[in-house]
C-alpha cells in the first residue's frame, strides 16, 4: 500500500450479525467506526518494528497504539499517551489518518468489501449452510476457534423459539462440523445468513430471526420494496434503529424513522432522570490496542 493511498470499506461483524465496521486504511494507520459517528483511530503496531517491512503481513500481530478518537459533534480527543518513545510516529501518523477521516466520513456508507465468507457445511450435502465469518482481500482467512453458528444471546432473550433455530443448525453440521471460504463474487451461496432451504420447517423462527435482524439487514443493499417492510420490522427495535441509522445506504418510511428517533431521545430522557445510563456495546473487535 502506498504511503499516499486511503483505503474506505465496510465489513460486516458477524456470527451473530450485530452491525458493520467503518474503515479508513492507510499504510500504517486505520480508523473505524460501528455507528458513522464516533471514530477510534489506531496506529498499526508493525510501524514501530524495523524488520517488518511489509505492513500486511499476516503471520506476525503485533498490537496497535490508540491514537485518539474523533467525532463531528465531540471534535478530536487524543488517548493517553504510554509508549513517550514512540509518540512522535504516533502523532505522525496519527494525524494524516485523522485528516482522511475528517475528509471521507461524508461518503459513509463505504462500499462492503468482505467478499470472503466462512460458510458452515451441511454434513449430508456438504452445502453452506450458515454463515460464520468474513473477511476482505487483504485481510487474513482467520476462521472462528468454535465452528457454531448462533443467532446470539440476545436474540434469544428477545425470542427463546430461536434456541431451537441454532439447536437445528447444529444438527444439521453434524457431530464433526465442517467449514470452507467462498468468495461471494463468482459463488452462488445464500442471500441471507442461514440457507432457508434446509430450514423450511421452521418458517416461524426463520421470521423471527429476520425481525431481530431487521436493523442489521437494513445496513444491506435491497430493493425499496423490501427495505420498506425491514424498516417496518426494525421500528419495533428503535435503539439498535437509531445506532445504525447513519450506516443505512438509504431510507424509505422516514416518519417512521422519525417517530424511532423520537421514542428514543424519550427513553433516553427518562433513563438519565432516573440515574441509570444507556447500555454499552463493545463494537471494535477487531483491534488489540496498547
Amino acid at each position: 500500500m502506498h504511503p499516499s493511498d486511503v483505503l474506505c470499506f465496510a465489513q460486516r461483524i458477524l456470527n451473530p450479525f450485530r452491525g458493520a465496521m467503518h474503515t479508513v486504511r492507510m499504510q500504517w494507520a486505520d480508523a473505524v467506526t460501528t455507528d458513522g459517528r464516533n471514530w477510534t483511530l489506531y496506529v498499526r503496531g508493525e510501524r514501530f518494528y524495523d524488520d517488518l517491512q511489509e505492513p500486511d503481513n499476516n503471520n506476525i500481530s503485533v498490537p496497535d497504539i490508540k491514537f485518539g478518537t474523533w467525532s463531528r459533534e465531540q471534535g478530536f480527543e487524543r488517548a493517553p499517551i504510554r509508549l513517550p518513545t514512540f509518540d512522535p510516529i504516533v502523532r505522525h501518523e496519527g494525524e494524516r489518518l485523522l485528516a482522511a477521516v475528517q475528509q471521507c466520513a461524508e461518503q459513509i456508507p463505504f462500499p462492503y468489501q468482505d467478499h470472503h465468507e466462512l460458510w458452515l457445511l451441511h454434513h449430508a450435502s456438504g452445502r453452506p449452510l450458515a454463515l460464520l465469518a468474513s473477511h476482505c482481500d487483504h485481510q487474513p482467512a482467520e476462521a472462528p476457534p468454535l465452528l457454531r453458528w448462533t443467532p446470539g444471546q440476545a436474540a434469544i432473550a428477545f425470542d427463546p423459539s430461536l434456541q431451537r433455530l441454532r439447536e437445528r443448525v447444529t444438527a444439521l453440521a453434524g457431530k464433526a462440523p465442517a467449514a470452507a471460504w467462498f468468495d461471494r463474487r463468482n459463488q452462488r451461496l445464500p442471500q441471507q445468513q442461514l440457507d432457508t432451504q434446509a430450514m423450511a420447517d421452521f418458517e416461524r423462527e426463520l421470521r423471527s430471526l429476520h425481525q431481530w435482524l431487521a436493523p442489521c439487514e437494513l445496513l444491506l443493499r435491497m430493493d425499496d420494496a423490501s427495505r420498506s417492510a425491514t424498516e417496518q420490522l426494525a421500528r419495533r427495535h428503535a435503539l439498535r434503529l437509531v445506532e445504525l441509522l447513519a450506516l443505512y445506504p438509504k431510507v424509505i418510511e422516514q416518519e417512521l424513522i422519525t417517530a424511532a428517533q423520537v421514542e428514543v431521545r424519550m427513553r433516553k430522557a427518562n433513563a438519565t432522570a432516573a440515574g441509570s445510563g444507556e447500555e454499552e456495546y463493545d463494537m471494535s473487535p477487531f483491534y488489540l490496542e496498547l
